[in-house]
């Protein structure tokens, strides 16, 4: 099967589940090609799994000119190369009962490539990447389309209760969400209940796999996401903050990833004297994150809106207990008491439920096998993807 995947940067440092599916698909015998709207910044780490599938050959950039009198005259070479071979698809690009002129001229940039491609498959990554290429499902009538939402693309379509995506779910030929609570918001949006398809985001087993620490007397915990508003980093330090004046253990916090928020971030560690405790090591690719994870006692997840979580399935892997706050899908990703906590917007209790691991390392031990356990059982990628090809056919 030929397969396109849409993304918006590709490859993108903290969407390892797009890079997991594409590698999945692959190994599985597809031949997949990958669709960006963008580059990622040249100073962005890349993960070693693009180099190893020579990822970036496979990968088509849509170079759309800023200034009017370029896009222009660009169009115009893409309709002096193409008009022959697609005369009536060109055409299409220019219903202007359907599309104002800078629509039109956007279209005519993304087509070709999917023209040239007789695709099987176009699989959009994000309800907004969607909306930009719904277009075509009009225009090449024989392949089919599917979106995944992730989580983002569901609160922006709060602001005005879904109908940003109206014409995408009339459209569309199938819609992956990660989990009932993204199911329940699609449907609320009016999306059909027949397109949905609950597909949750698959880890490789052998990649995250448990191993032996070696920390003593240090208890290390670990919170990997974006440093943004909905990640809810500050309210992980004033976590650590309660455990520090415990006093009874030495902690280390780890805090993976990057952001807008970082100095902000920065500014409350000095505030809260926690500058011997938290350590912000940046964004990582997936195998500096699977080393920061050896070491990891207690997985934290302080977010304040979370669609999922795919680091609470790797950390689970790893037999890693995980607290998390109760919001969005993340109730799904874990199971309460067995293989880790669910935790309110109180510190207090947070750290309550940390000390009853770091104190009984029995419960800490039990918690995490029984994470892999529930990890293997529900969210092994192989299987899932192969789930994923299956509805491919049936839609």
């Amino acid at each position: 099967m030929k397969i396109a995947i849409v993304a918006g940067i590709f490859p993108k440092i903290s969407e390892t589940f797009i890079l997991n599916q594409i590698v999945s698909l692959i190994e599985l015998g597809h031949e997949v090609n990958i669709f960006a709207l963008w580059k990622p910044a040249a100073d962005e780490k890349i993960h070693n799994t693009v180099f190893d599938y020579d990822l970036l050959k496979k990968t088509y950039y849509f170079d759309i000119p800023e200034k009017r009198f370029k896009r222009l005259f660009a169009a115009l070479e893409i309709i002096f190369k193409n008009i022959h071979r697609y005369p009536k698809q060109i055409s299409q690009c220019f219903d202007f009962q359907k599309y104002t002129l800078y629509e039109a001229l956007n279209n005519l940039f993304k087509i070709v490539p999917f023209l040239d491609g007789h695709f099987d498959v176009i699989h959009c990554h994000f309800g907004p990447n969607a909306n930009e290429f719904i277009f075509l499902k009009e225009i090449i009538k024989n392949t089919k389309m599917f979106v995944t939402f992730h989580g983002y693309d569901i609160r922006l379509g709060l602001k005005d209760k879904g109908s940003m995506y109206k014409e995408l779910f009339e459209k569309i030929d199938g819609v992956y969400v990660t989990c009932q609570y993204c199911n329940d918001m699609l449907e609320s949006f009016g999306c059909p209940k027949e397109k949905l398809i609950i597909l949750p985001n698959g880890i490789d087993m052998d990649k995250f796999s448990p191993s032996q620490k070696h920390n003593g007397s240090k208890v290390v915990i670990t919170t990997v996401g974006r440093l943004v508003k909905e990640k809810n980093i500050v309210f992980g330090l004033h976590i650590l903050k309660a455990l520090v004046e415990e006093k009874h253990r030495h902690f280390e916090y780890y805090v993976v990833g990057d952001g807008y928020m970082r100095e902000e971030i920065k500014h409350a560690i000095h505030e809260l004297h926690l500058q011997d405790t938290v350590h912000l090591l940046g964004a990582l690719t997936e195998n500096e994150t699977i080393d920061v994870l050896k070491k990891t006692d207690i997985l934290l997840l302080p977010s304040e809106n979370e669609a999922f979580g795919v680091i609470l399935l790797e950390a689970q892997a790893m037999e890693i207990p995980v607290i998390a706050t109760d919001v969005g899908g993340v109730k799904e990703a874990m199971i309460d008491n067995k293989t880790g906590y669910l935790i309110s917007f109180d510190a207090q209790v947070a750290k309550d439920k940390i000390m009853k691991l770091v104190n009984d390392q029995s419960v800490l031990d039990k918690m995490g096998k029984e994470g892999r356990k529930f990890v293997e059982e529900n969210f092994n990628i192989k299987p899932i993807i192969k789930r994923m090809v299956s509805t491919y056919n049936l839609a």
